[in-house]
């Protein structure tokens, strides 16, 4: 800031605004690309969270079904972005965990676009099922 001697005006000079407004504006810029960035974080995990609510639902519904004595392998839910398919199955008689008794392989996937991408994930569970008592 520049005093006059003269005078009893003071203010700023050009070259002060502009490294202000240099400094505000790269703050603010900085801010809106968090803004974006927290604005892509939140769609993506609320799809994944969507997808984990779907898949859970299907578990939910093979597990009714095996209560009811209703043996269903395969479940698939499908809309026009996303598929989920669980697979529930026994464990494989050449496989090392054939020794186990009662123990069922159960296989979650999910496929779903992104853009352009069709991205994929899977989960495999062995479940314990105890023998039904006749």
């Amino acid at each position: 800031m520049i005093r006059f001697k003269n005078h009893k005006h003071t203010g700023f000079t050009l070259a002060e605004i502009m490294i202000a407004l240099f400094i505000m504006a790269t703050l603010l810029s900085s801010i809106i690309i968090l803004q974006q960035n927290s604005v892509q974080m939140i769609r993506f995990f609320s799809e994944k969270f969507d997808y984990m609510l779907q898949l859970r639902s299907l578990i939910v519904e093979q597990d009714i079904n095996h209560a009811r004595g209703i043996e269903k392998e395969q479940l698939e839910k499908k809309t026009d972005i996303s598929s989920i398919m669980l697979l529930t199955k026994p464990v494989e008689k050449n496989s090392t965990l054939s020794s186990f008794k009662n123990i069922i392989m159960q296989q979650a996937r999910a496929r779903w676009k992104e853009g352009v991408h069709t991205r994929s994930s899977a989960l495999i569970s062995l479940l314990y099922s105890p023998e039904k008592k006749t």
